[in-house]
This record gives structure tokens, C-alpha cells and sequence, in this order.
């Protein structure tokens, strides 16, 4: 498994249709498929996309925003457990309030599978991912070298988070600064979903 960043930009600029299976993104990571991945028509099993798309969210969110899914400590002093503001990320979790996925080709064991991540809305507490799960053939070129062809993303999911506080289960008024600048790196010129968001 890999994983590296691109450089992300704020919401503006990338006039017209947007183009939800190409990029930009701004983060992405390799994982090799599994023979389990199969279903029995030998293709990747649609439930599968939604389980790649939580390891990449989360693994950004681990990573790079503070949030700490399997800590069950009391409330860091100073968090705010009525909702609110809350000042420590370990204080948060993410749920899930919708997620959808437009299958574009199918993929099958075995092969590689790159996964790459942008935001396309960020409220004040709520975000919404996009994750483009793409299948990564290696053809042999002249001299023999293997070479990797990238194209368009086969399956696209989107999934929205609404950011609570870990013991009451209320949205927070604001995002900790940390875990929001690291939602706003998410983000890529040409693919901002700009409808108000209630959250």
C-alpha cells in the first residue's frame, strides 16, 4: 500500500461540466485486489467500492487530520460536550449520513487498484468526498519495460460526512482547525459541489 499527496487548491476556477471520473485529485493511494473481492459473475463486488472508499477516507483522516476513530477516553478537557466547538479532534468521529457510487467498467482480480480522493463541498460541520477507484493495467513498451496505463476512473463514490462529538452524538458548530485545513487540501479547482449544505 502507498499513498501520496497532489497539491490541492481552493473551490474556484474549472468553468464548465464537470467530469466526475477524471481529475484532479488531491490524495491517492495503490492497494493490490484480493481474491475475495470477486463475486461470482468474477467481477469486483459492488459492495467492495464502499469499502475502499472508507480506507482512503480514513486513512487520510488518521493521518493527516487528527481524528482517532478507536480511542474511547473520557472528553479531552475544554471539549465541548453538548455540540459546539470542540477544541481536540480525538473528540470527533465522522458519520456517514449518504454515500452513492456510479459503476463506470468493471475491475476483477487480480489487479491493481488506485484510489484517489478529493472534496467536493465542505460545510462548517460536514464534508463530502469524492473517490475514484481505478484500475491500473501494466502493458509491456518497446525494450521490454513495464509500464503503468492510467485512465479514467471505472467506479466514482461520493460519501457525506457530518462531524459530531464522540459521546453525544451532536454536530459541532465548527470543525477543530487542524482537521478542517486538512479537508480544505481536499480540495481541487473544477469539482466543487457549491448547493448549500444545512451542516
Amino acid at each position: 500500500m502507498s499513498s501520496k499527496d497532489h497539491p490541492g487548491r481552493g473551490p474556484e476556477g474549472g468553468g464548465g461540466a464537470r467530469r466526475p471520473r477524471e481529475g484532479p485529485w488531491a490524495f491517492e493511494m495503490d492497494l493490490a485486489s484480493r481474491w475475495l473481492d470477486n463475486d461470482q459473475y468474477g467481477h469486483i463486488n459492488n459492495s467492495v467500492y464502499y469499502l475502499l472508499h472508507d480506507t482512503i477516507v480514513n486513512l487520510y483522516l488518521a493521518e493527516r487530520c487528527g481524528i482517532k476513530a478507536f480511542v474511547h477516553d473520557p472528553p479531552t478537557h475544554g471539549s465541548s460536550p453538548g455540540g459546539g466547538v470542540v477544541q481536540n479532534e480525538s473528540d470527533l468521529i465522522g458519520l456517514v449520513v449518504s454515500s452513492s457510487a456510479n459503476y463506470f467498467a468493471p475491475t476483477s482480480f487480480p489487479c491493481k487498484l488506485r484510489l484517489k480522493l478529493r472534496v467536493v463541498h465542505l460545510g462548517s460541520s460536514s464534508v463530502r468526498y469524492e473517490c475514484g477507484i481505478f484500475e491500473v493495467p501494466v502493458v509491456v513498451a518497446g525494450g521490454g519495460e513495464q509500464q503503468e496505463v492510467e485512465r479514467q476512473a471505472n467506479v466514482v463514490t461520493q460519501t457525506t460526512h457530518v462531524f459530531v462529538h464522540r459521546y453525544t452524538r451532536r454536530p459541532v458548530k465548527l470543525m477543530p482547525e487542524r482537521l478542517r485545513s486538512g479537508l480544505q487540501h481536499l480540495i481541487v479547482p473544477g469539482h466543487w459541489i457549491g448547493r448549500d449544505a444545512k451542516l
